[in-house]
């Protein structure tokens, strides 16, 4: 157990949490529960609303990179364009009008044969082939 009133880098030991971890204010004044064993460890030493301001620019401008690259990564090949698409364009063009008019349960018992439901549930959300 870790005593009150303890430091831990950034981080300032409140006492027990209801979840059996350990209460903590950071001292940007956050408080949140933390795992003792990663507080012990160094693996927590600020709360997440911290987290890029104790990071480096270097480490910035490269996590900034890798998201922007990701994003790219997953917006080029949409629809058919994608390799792993067994949906076509037509079929989710005529999937999303039904969806105007019926629920995703209806539409999957009209089409059980060519598309999962889960993939109608995602269309009807907006989660897929948001650009057709």
């Amino acid at each position: 157990m870790l005593e009150v009133g303890e430091k831990y880098r950034h981080l300032t030991v409140l006492g027990d949490a209801d979840n059996g971890g350990t209460l903590c204010r950071c001292d940007c004044g956050a408080v949140r529960s933390y795992s003792d064993k990663h507080i012990k460890s160094g693996r927590s030493t600020y709360c997440k609303a911290c987290r890029y301001k104790h990071q480096s620019e270097e480490d910035c401008i490269r996590i900034a990179q890798k998201i922007s690259d990701t994003h790219k990564k997953n917006h080029k090949n949409r629809g058919e364009g994608n390799p792993s698409a067994k949906l076509t364009t037509e079929l989710a063009v005529r999937l999303k009008k039904q969806l105007e008019t019926m629920t995703a349960k209806e539409v999957y018992r009209r089409y059980r044969r060519d598309v999962s439901y889960e993939t109608i549930y995602k269309i009807a959300i907006g989660d897929t082939w948001r650009h057709v």
